[in-house]
């Protein structure tokens, strides 16, 4: 979404059947999480999937950003770089994510913010699936 924004105006269309698309799954994820007991499982569960709608709901803004024209040329390449790297670290298991950061001049202004609350967020998903996948390990 971000890489299309980069590239010129996104159709309404594209965006919001992403929109649409997440909150059908999340939406399913949540009710499956809901039918678990009580306990640690339900809970990380739980904390996992609002990580996930907090991280969408930053990516949403960085698109709303990049359509109304609110970030400088200059943050452009910074941001490509990012939305690459991302992709690939994602998608990927392994360690956490807390290598990385906002390259220099990316920390400024609404784009520095809202990159920034989503590292955070990636960060703390990271972190929280390596304790899913280490509680997984030890109840094998």
């Amino acid at each position: 979404m971000v890489s299309q924004g980069l590239g010129g105006r996104v159709d309404p269309a594209f965006s919001s059947e992403i929109l649409t698309e997440f909150h059908l799954v999340y939406d399913a994820a949540m009710g499956y999480v809901l039918t678990l007991p009580q306990g640690e499982e339900r809970t990380e569960a739980s904390t996992l999937l609002l990580t996930l709608w907090n991280m969408f709901s930053e990516l949403e803004q960085v698109h709303y950003l990049l359509q109304a024209g609110a970030i400088p040329p200059e943050q452009g390449p910074g941001l490509s770089r990012l939305a690459r790297t991302l992709c690939v670290e994602m998608d990927r298991p392994g360690p956490p994510l807390d290598a990385l950061s906002l390259e220099a001049g990316m920390e400024e202004g609404d784009l520095g913010y809202v990159l920034g609350r989503y590292l955070a967020s990636a960060h703390g998903l990271s972190r929280q699936l390596a304790g899913v996948e280490q509680a997984a390990r030890e109840r094998e």
